[in-house]
Parts: C-alpha cells; structure tokens; sequence
C-alpha cells in the first residue's frame, strides 16, 4: 500500500524536477563573444552640468527631454536634484526628513514622462510631479509598501514589486497587501536571501516586463508583469564564490557572499531593449570596485544580447535616452560629481 508520506515525497521529487526544468527551458547563457563591440574609450563627451552642490549622486533618471533627476545620498537638507538639460541649471527638492512629503533613505528613483518616482526606506512611495517650464514641482505620498526594503518599483497604477529580506520578491497593492510571490535566486543555498542577493531593478516602458540585474552573481532575471519567469540571462563570465553564515556569537551571525564579488550595477530599459552595467569582478582584487562601471551590456527583451559598450572612465550610474540616442552619465570630473551626456 502506498502511505500518505510516499506519495508526499512523490509530489515534492515531482515538483523539484518542474522547477528545475523551467529553470534549464529558461536559461541562456552568453559571453563576452555575444555581443556587438561598441569602444568608446576614445569618444568625446559633454558635460551638461556643473557639478555644484551635488554631494555623492547615486542614481539618475531621465524624466523627459527638458530634466533629468538625480538621487544624492549625501546632500542635505534635500535627497535629489533637478536638471534641466536645456540650461545646465540644477535645483534641490525633495526634502530629507518624516513627514509624508519628506524622505530619510530613497534606495531607487523611477520615472515616466512627466514625474519620478522614489521609494523610502520607511515604506513610502513619492510621487514628484515637475514642470519643465518653470523647475518646479509638486510631491504626494501614493502608496505605503514594506519597510525597509532594499528596492520597490511600480508596475501598475496601483501595484509595486518589492524585495525585502525574507523570500525573493513580493507584488503589493498600495495598502500593502500582498498580492503574489515569486521569483529565483541566483544560486541554490538554504541561506540565500536579498541581502546577499541584491538586483537593481527596472520594467519596460509598458511594465510588461520586469528586469532584475544581480550586484553579486553574474546573472540577470527577466519576469512578467504577473512574477512568472520569462528567461534568466547567465554571463558573460562565471565566477567561484558561495554564500555562508558568519557567526559573531551565540545569537548574531551575518550571511555572506564568499568571496565577495560585484557584478552588475545599473539598469536602464526603454521600448526594444535594455542597457545594464557590467563589473564581474572580486572586490579584493579590485579597489575601485565601488567607483561604478565602464562596461555597459544591451540585451533585446527577449534576452538577446546585441552591443557592447567600452568606456575609458568609471560611471558612477547611467540612464538612455532612446529617442535621441542619447546616453546620461554621472562621473567624476575635475574633482567632482558631473552630468556627461555620450551620443551612441
């Protein structure tokens, strides 16, 4: 007679053998071979900004033809700054503080054509409304997702996809609410977790698409809009590290990545691909693992790879203009933070 337990260890072998045949159906690997060669080591760029005020700039986003908004980590009494790319000027806004218009730690910014979007590590979604005319603006709290969580996106109206440190990724509404969970790390480990496997994180212009880039392992998830998984992109060099438990005593430990490693950095997507930073290397073999990238990889969304971008300097972050062919970069130039702008 077969016992409950023996179908039950059925079902679950069953279950593992599905998993790990969508995982192989869905994998493509790619390496440096893969792609279009695009050196721009020599190319000359421009500098849009003037760099002052702009303390440690982290992240960039292009809102629309006229502004570009970049998060500043350091800069106080506000967390970005407003570019507008016609006159060079730059404005502060967002102010750091509690109150329902305010931020104390924006992890990742978003925007569409006329706002930008930010999530606050006390669980607030902002939304800033700016008028290209006059640099001003208008912010409203439009959600309450989870606190601290490393990264959230909108992928609707009236849906956001977080990452905190418990499971992969979570859907919720704007009350919180959970609405599904999905999604794969990026190596099998019972102590896996976000914060060992951190992405940076972006959708497509129609939010179809989600795009996830690990920063420690060399691999790139690409989901629907719904959490199921379209395809995992590995490449385009492996590496040789795991993840352990570090105890410090009998009731702290920490979970790390060993040796540690940093891989992509950076997303930035439009209508027929997406661009992502590229480092894949060990941090103790390379001192300036943490100044950015200068090599920059393009991926067609159904995972293709297409070109291959070499830069002669480190950026810091980046964003694509695909209607003009424009790429925005944050550098490092005469000895401060600059807004460079590369016609590809």
């Amino acid at each position: 007679m077969i016992t409950f337990l023996t179908l039950l260890l059925i079902s679950i072998v069953l279950f593992s053998s599905c998993q790990k045949q969508e995982l192989d159906d869905t994998l493509l690997r790619f390496d440096f071979d893969s792609f279009e060669m695009v050196d721009l080591t020599n190319s000359k760029f421009e500098i849009i900004s003037n760099g002052n005020g702009m303390s440690n700039p982290s992240n960039i986003r292009i809102v629309n033809d006229s502004i570009i908004v970049i998060r500043d980590t350091k800069s106080r009494p506000n967390n970005l700054w407003l570019l507008n790319i016609r006159t060079g000027i730059i404005v502060p806004f967002l102010l750091y503080g509690k109150s329902t218009n305010e931020a104390v730690g924006i992890t990742n910014i978003w925007a569409d054509s006329c706002a930008v979007f930010c999530y606050d590590t006390s669980g607030k979604i902002l939304r800033t409304d700016l008028n290209r005319n006059d640099n001003s603006f208008t912010i409203e709290k439009i959600a309450q997702v989870p606190v601290n969580a490393y990264r959230a996106i909108s992928i609707d109206d009236n849906h956001y996809m977080t990452t905190s440190y418990e499971g992969r990724y979570k859907i919720v509404d704007k009350q919180d609410s959970i609405i599904s969970e999905f999604g794969v790390f990026p190596i099998e480990n019972e102590n896996a977790n976000n914060s060992v496997c951190q992405i940076d994180v972006e959708t497509s212009p129609d939010q179809q698409l989600i795009v996830c880039a690990n920063r420690q392992w060399p691999q790139i998830e690409l989901y629907r809009r719904d959490g199921s998984l379209q395809m995992l992109l590995s490449g385009p060099s492996e590496i040789e590290a795991e993840i352990k438990k570090v105890d410090f005593s009998e009731t702290t430990y920490a979970i790390v990545q060993s040796p540690g490693y940093s891989c992509y950095h950076c997303i930035s997507s439009n209508k027929t691909d997406f661009f992502v930073g590229y480092i894949g290397k060990k941090n103790k073999e390379n001192p300036d693992f943490n100044k950015g990238v200068n090599t920059i990889l393009s991926f067609a969304w159904d995972g293709q790879p297409k070109c291959l971008y070499k830069f002669g300097h480190y950026i810091k972050h980046f964003d694509y203009d695909d209607s003009n062919g424009v790429l925005y970069c944050l550098i490092e130039c005469d000895d401060r933070y600059q807004v460079a702008k590369y016609k590809l």
